[in-house]
């Protein structure tokens, strides 16, 4: 709906004093359920529009920070009420200044991240509150300054309606106007359309996608009295819900297309529910192990990925399993992109269209699950539950993908827990980590398709780390702490683009070896001993959300296959804003403080000779004194 919208205002409204701004929250993806990252892009897009207002939001930014939702909420509005300059103004002056409107489109409120959506509404309260208070900047005839309109679709969230409401003008009583404490609220119009009081509209919507459906499947040859009944009881059985009623028509034409009975179509109509949809989306899979792989990766993903880096990682193997607690310390085996090149499928979006069916959605190349409620229907229920597995289950070579108790039944409903999925994509990323240690160890140069999963990889890993580190062995600790060492082969690669998309300036030049290696423990938050103080993982993913904010060149994630708009929902950075030289952060120092990484070498005042092995490990070098004996 509001895609639509969006389409139609840019046709219909649209001028040089009218902007639309949009954002489409997502709670499955780190950046779009941000609240922070959602005022970044709405800024940005509006200063794509209305470039004569950057330098104002320039000096503006100076004292504000992009990195608070106040400070960026501050940048917004000065954007929103700056004038129009004399190039947008062109009239030669002969009329009075245009009040410029920006209309910004949210959708999905109810998916922002907890606690920050209380904030934003907040902000949305205080602005339109004094939106109409007298400006003496203003007077005598003066340009008043832009104002913003506020369209939201949301969930009818009970925090939201009362907020929302909050802003409604005093209703009459008994011929007297109800008191109202902030008067300056009832200068502004709020208006909530009840989807709940529409029910004709929508069922008459739901009739008209119905029948242009069963159409379809007439024109493939299925005989239509068949379906005369049949598209009777889907517009009765559809209960006014859209979800229910896209699914069952994918399951109607994947029967079509194979040739079924009345009986079989019947059976697919007795799915009353969406979870009983969703259960015969999965029934039979014929790759069901390596399906659930690539539903463990997707759920547990920051950002969405693109068509070749989820080929990637499902032809990876991990090495290790992270909740795996006993046997020898975890060390890296050996590694070759010819290897991973020769399990990939090819073409990658027809095997993951054959893993996932119905159950995914590909879009501009990015892969997602068919709706928020997919991702509630896979997901254990208990958020910090964490399934147990056996030594036949947990053998990295052939069943890297057993996250279940009792795989061979198959199921899928809630089978998935929140904490192995992480565990799993934290191997998948230190296994490929380690595999281009050990190519730059060998000289060996990246393709650009062999870096393809690089990207994600470096921004991401220490996220999927602290969800899981209380289940890690103390003595795997090592095997993730050294790939923050600058010793190992593939260090300077992934935090090039670790870097990348940061605001702030890298301080550990001029550091020594191990200070680099407790900066990156501390920055990162890999230090266990943070973690094992009776936090909850609420706490964790609290803690890390500001590293995904960082993350630069994500497009709105749209959520079906009709268009949506495209490259202007990026949520610009405080660098590409400001365009200054950010402050250089001092070097971290090690006075005073224990060695974090568990590495002998990192203790003060000691040079402790090193070896790199052929498979990228840093170690203590015992041979030296074998060698110097002789």
């Amino acid at each position: 709906m509001i895609s639509f919208l969006i389409d139609h205002l840019r046709s219909s409204v649209e001028s040089k004093n009218v902007h639309i701004c949009y954002w489409f929250f997502k709670s499955d993806n780190q950046e779009q359920k941000s609240a922070i990252s959602a005022l970044r892009g709405i800024l940005r897009q509006l200063l794509e529009a209305r470039r004569s207002v950057i330098q104002a939001v320039q000096e503006a930014a100076k004292v504000q920070s992009l990195d608070t939702l106040q400070g960026i909420w501050s940048l917004l509005i000065q954007a929103v009420r700056g004038g129009l300059s004399a190039e947008e103004n062109d009239d030669g002056g002969h009329t009075a200044p245009v009040r410029h409107t920006v209309i910004c489109l949210i959708d999905g409120l109810d998916e922002c991240e907890s606690g920050a959506n209380r904030d934003l509404i907040l902000l949305f309260q205080k602005y339109f509150q004094e939106l109409d208070r007298p400006d003496p900047g203003t007077t005598n005839g003066k340009q008043k300054p832009g104002f913003m309109k506020l369209l939201i679709a949301s969930r009818p969230e009970n925090w939201i309606k009362v907020s929302i409401d909050r802003l409604k003008p005093a209703t009459p009583r008994n011929g007297q106007r109800r008191p109202n404490y902030d008067e300056s609220a009832s200068q502004c119009c709020a208006i909530r359309l009840k989807a709940e009081d529409e029910s004709g509209f929508i069922s008459a919507d739901i009739s008209l996608v119905v029948r242009t459906a069963i159409a379809d499947l007439v024109d493939q040859g299925f005989p239509e009295l068949l379906f005369h009944e049949i598209q009777k009881q889907l517009i009765i059985r559809a209960d006014r819900t859209f979800i229910w009623i896209t699914l069952i028509i994918d399951l109607l034409r994947d029967k079509v297309e194979a040739g079924a009975s009345r009986r079989e179509l019947d059976e697919i109509l007795k799915s009353r529910t969406v979870d009983q949809i969703f259960t015969e989306f999965l029934r039979g899979r014929p790759d069901a192990p390596k399906t659930r792989k690539m539903f463990s990766i997707l759920l547990a993903a920051t950002r969405p990925l693109n068509v070749e880096e989820l080929s990637i990682a499902l032809a990876l193997t991990p090495e290790h399993s992270a909740l795996t607690g006993s046997g020898e310390p975890f060390r890296p085996g050996p590694q070759s992109f010819e290897a991973l090149e020769y399990d990939l499928v090819y073409p990658f979006e027809n095997h993951i269209r054959s893993l996932g069916g119905h159950f995914i959605r590909i879009i501009r190349n990015e892969v997602y699950f068919v709706h928020e409620t997919a991702r509630e229907f896979l997901l254990d229920n208990k958020i910090n539950s964490l399934y147990s597995l056996n030594a036949e289950e947990i053998t990295p070579a052939q069943d890297d993908w057993s996250i279940v108790p009792d795989l061979k039944r198959c199921s899928w409903q809630h089978s998935f827990s929140y904490q192995s999925c992480h565990a799993l994509l934290l191997d998948l990323c230190a296994t490929y980590l380690y595999l281009i240690g050990q190519a730059t160890h060998q000289n060996h140069i990246l393709s650009d398709d062999q870096a393809i999963l690089l990207d994600y990889i470096s921004k991401a890993w220490f996220v999927h780390f602290a969800i899981v580190v209380n289940h890690i062995s103390q003595w795997n600790l090592p095997y993730y702490h050294n790939l923050c060492h600058p010793k190992f082969p593939g260090f300077s690669i992934w935090t090039e683009g670790y870097w990348t998309s940061r605001t702030e300036v890298n301080p550990t030049i001029g550091m020594t070896n191990d200070e680099i290696q407790d900066y990156y423990i501390i920055k990162l938050g890999l230090d266990p001993r943070h973690f094992r103080s009776g936090r909850s993982d609420d706490d964790y993913d609290n803690d890390y959300d500001e590293d995904i904010d960082e993350i630069e060149d994500i497009k709105t994630i749209p959520d079906d296959d009709e268009y949506k708009p495209t490259n202007v929902g990026i949520p610009i950075s405080q660098r590409e804003l400001l365009e200054f030289d950010s402050r250089n952060e001092s070097g971290a120092q090690n006075t005073g403080r224990g060695a974090l990484s568990g590495n002998p070498t990192a203790r003060n005042n000691h040079d402790f000779p090193l070896n790199v092995d052929k498979y990228g490990f840093v170690s203590l070098d015992f041979n030296i004194f074998s060698r110097h004996s002789h």
